[in-house]
């Protein structure tokens, strides 16, 4: 018996190992202003889920490097993240990157720091541009075969911007507004007066969210023939997890219907929020959904969510959901800016080759 255990103890630990080590992972570190945080992802079969996917997410490092004198903690931060994908996960050097945000990029200091990242990794530091930003956030959201037909919108708590591709062109179009959850709930709270929340909520979804949300769809005719919408941030994430426990991929598959269900549940019978039917979970995934559930309730206040639904309810129907041949919420879109780069590396790297070949072949 203690045999039959240490044999299958050491042939998981060898398959762990060699899946690992195959040629389709990789690692990407971002520098940003708050701090330094890795992922490791992995090539997958082009599908309606992207190409990509995030097999892990290192525990984030808390420093800047933004100011010169972090330079050398900013530096030895990126070594153990570096390390730990090389060691721990077996995925080579060339097969990692690591960018700077474009707030690290205002760095006076920003030389030495790519200078001293070199000579611990051996790997050169880019740093990238908020237009890059954008780009590599609707890219690493997006899946190649759906870019010319998705709107991206990512509702955060201090605004909500999106992007999507102007047609033929394929130009990336953003749009913002400057009312996220946070914000919106803030607005209502402070010009209230005696009138409830909820009631004051109702009038400034349509005094405010939605000429703001019209302006654009105006100004942006291109972005109301886009069949698919994804959604993206805090209040999406717990509508989909509340509304639709069951749904538990990358992309999680909504329906106009959902966000009234959840705006009916948030501004009626908000306890009823909380007590999703999960009859249609199975056994080995009931843990995780029910941790997650739990976490919604300290996420948002009860006024967060109502700003949250409001805020879904106004972007439903003035984008015109309904008309939309699918709206998922883009789990992924955390990861979604080294997604973007990622992809962008590996595409330039393939381009090397493939011009590599046609020399050789002259």
């Amino acid at each position: 018996m203690f045999f039959s255990k240490l044999f299958l103890s050491l042939l998981v630990f060898l398959v762990s190992t060699f899946a690992y080590a195959e040629s389709d992972m990789y690692g990407a570190i971002e520098i940003g202003s708050k701090g330094i945080k890795g992922v490791v992802i992995q090539m997958v079969g082009e599908s309606d889920e992207g190409n990509m996917e995030v097999r892990k997410e290192l525990e984030p490092q808390n420093k800047t490097a933004i100011l010169p004198s972090a330079t050398d903690d900013a530096v030895n931060a990126v070594g153990e993240i570096f390390n730990e994908i090389t060691q721990k996960y077996n995925i080579p050097n060339d097969h990692i990157f690591i960018y700077g945000s474009s707030g690290v990029a205002l760095n006076p200091n920003k030389e030495e720091l790519a200078n001293k990242i070199k000579e611990k990794t051996g790997r050169e530091l880019d740093f990238i541009t908020v237009e890059q930003e954008a780009q590599f956030a609707f890219d690493g959201v997006v899946p190649k075969n759906r870019r010319g037909q998705v709107a991206f919108i990512d509702i955060g708590g201090g605004n909500i911007k999106g992007s999507y591709l102007e047609q033929p062109e394929g130009k990336l179009t953003s749009f913002g507004i400057p009312l996220g959850t946070s914000k919106f709930e803030r607005l209502i709270n402070d010009s209230r007066g005696e009138t409830s929340f909820l009631a004051k909520a109702e009038e400034l979804r349509v005094k405010e969210l939605i000429p703001k949300i019209r302006d654009i769809s105006e100004r942006k005719p291109g972005l109301m023939n886009l069949k698919r919408v994804y959604l993206a941030g805090g209040i999406s994430w717990a509508m989909s997890t509340l509304i639709r426990p069951d749904q538990r991929t990358s992309f999680s598959r909504l329906s106009v219907e959902d966000v009234t269900t959840f705006h009916n549940r948030v501004t009626k019978n908000f306890r009823k929020l909380f007590e999703p039917d999960l009859s249609r979970i199975s056994n080995s995934t009931r843990g995780k959904v029910e941790a997650e559930i739990a976490k919604t309730k300290t996420v948002y206040s009860e006024n967060g969510y109502i700003a949250g639904a409001e805020i879904l309810k106004a972007l439903s129907s003035e984008l015109k959901f309904k008309d939309k041949d699918a709206i998922f919420f883009a789990r992924n879109a955390m990861q979604a800016i080294p997604l973007g780069y990622l992809q962008s590396m590996i595409d330039n790297v393939d381009k090397d080759k493939k011009k590599q070949v046609d020399e050789d072949k002259l």
